[in-house]
Parts: structure tokens; C-alpha cells; sequence
């Protein structure tokens, strides 16, 4: 099973794939540098090249695990991502752009995973 999802960051030349995935073999051949098996629900990637695309890979097999909780520590990494990528230096007195990128990357993927659905975890 692999369903995926491409959203554009908004105001930011980044795209982000949602995936959501039991092919631990096709992550492992398309993203050979990202850390990613069985035992975790999620993992984040940004790849290095110059098309700012970044990956939040999600394994139905711990649908326990996919929360907002989860989601929203995923996003902050994924914030941190893009900021670095776009030359954005975080800021601990005004974290204004790291907040908007969380609660964006949170909703998208909390929308994709339809978390919100009585059927969720299921």
C-alpha cells in the first residue's frame, strides 16, 4: 500500500509528500538515507537537493501511534526543514514563522490521515 499526497508550503519554495505506507522495501529503495521500519510510525525527510522537497512517511501498521501528538512533533522537525532549507533563522523571541509551519504541516497531514474520523485508529 503506498498513498501519497503533494502539498505546496505556502509562502515557502518547499513541497511537502505525505506518505502513508506498509512498503518498507520501496522506502528503502527511494529514500536510502531516510531511517525508517517497522518499529516506527513515523519519519520525517527533507532530501538535500535543490528542489526543497521534503517527506513525512506514515506506517498504517501503528495507526495507534498516528495522533496529533505524533503529528505535531513531526511537524516541528518539519519546520525546522524548511526554515533551515529557506535561510529562515529560527527565533525564540518571535517564532511566529515556526508556529504557522507547525499548525500548517499538523493540519495537513492531521486532514490526510483523517484524524477527526470516528474510524481513525482503525
Amino acid at each position: 500500500m503506498w498513498e501519497q499526497k503533494k502539498i505546496k508550503v505556502p509562502l515557502f519554495p518547499c513541497v511537502l509528500y505525505i506518505i502513508l505506507t506498509n512498503d518498507l522495501e520501496r522506502v528503502k529503495k527511494e529514500f536510502p538515507d531516510c531511517y525508517f521500519d517497522e518499529v516506527y510510525a513515523t519519519s520525517v525527510w527533507g532530501k538535500t537537493d535543490e528542489d526543497n522537497n521534503f517527506y513525512c512517511i506514515l506506517n498504517p501498521a501503528h495507526r495507534e501511534g498516528l495522533n496529533y501528538g505524533v503529528i505535531a512533533h513531526e511537524s516541528v522537525h518539519l519546520a525546522n526543514f524548511t526554515m533551515r532549507r529557506c535561510g529562515v533563522k529560527a527565533d525564540l523571541e518571535n517564532d511566529e514563522t515556526q508556529a504557522y509551519l507547525v499548525s500548517f504541516f499538523t493540519n495537513e497531514i492531521g486532514k490526510f490521515l483523517d484524524l477527526n474520523s470516528p474510524n481513525a485508529h482503525k
